[in-house]
Formats: structure tokens, C-alpha cells, sequence
């Protein structure tokens, strides 16, 4: 899971000057962890689209587009959710969300 979000990250802050925040926090009945940038952002109409398979906002990234669809899927299958907020060039936050009590599984 951390691996697709800290690798987007990275592609997305390839520039001098990036930053990747990464945290946690209790979310009242649920744990919430995000990885966010200050890389080029997503518009929003690819916002949806990226979490489908084989799709990436940039054809030019490295990788074949199934990071976010499975980090998703698994996301969802221990009841959490992942979701994104992004505005183009103001970068991106990725935050999930876990029930309580429960630890992420490592992907």
C-alpha cells in the first residue's frame, strides 16, 4: 500500500525542492494514513480514472497502472477507503482509512 502511494509520490516531486509528507492520525472509529506531495498535481477529471486498471495521469510515468487500483481493492476489502485530493500544480494528498483495531497489511 505505501509502496504505490510513496512511489507516486516520488515520481510526482521529481524535481529539487519536493516534499512527501507522510502520517496518521485516529479518525473516530478508524485509523487514517496519507502520503502527500507538492508535485504536479492531478486535475480532477483524472482523479476517478487513476484507480481504475491500466490507467496513469502521466503515459510517460514508469510503471503499467495497477498500483492504485489494487491498493484500493484492498483497501476496501478490510472496509477502509482510499481517496485523493489534488488541484494541478499544488500536488497531492492519498489518505485510507482502516477500521479501528485492525493493521494495514503491508503491499
Amino acid at each position: 500500500m505505501f509502496h504505490s502511494l510513496i512511489g507516486n509520490a516520488l515520481k510526482a516531486v521529481a524535481t529539487e525542492g519536493g516534499v512527501i509528507r507522510i502520517g496518521a492520525c485516529l479518525d473516530e472509529d478508524r485509523w487514517r494514513f496519507w502520503v502527500g506531495d507538492n508535485g504536479r498535481g492531478i486535475p480532477a477529471e483524472h482523479q476517478e480514472r487513476i484507480f481504475r486498471l491500466f490507467q496513469k495521469v502521466c503515459p510517460e510515468d514508469e510503471g503499467i497502472g495497477v498500483g492504485l487500483t489494487l491498493a484500493r481493492k484492498i483497501v476496501e476489502m478490510d472496509g477502509g477507503e482510499l481517496r485523493v485530493e489534488s488541484a494541478p500544480g499544488e500536488g497531492a494528498v492519498f489518505s485510507f482509512t482502516v477500521p479501528f483495531g485492525e493493521v494495514p497489511v503491508p503491499a
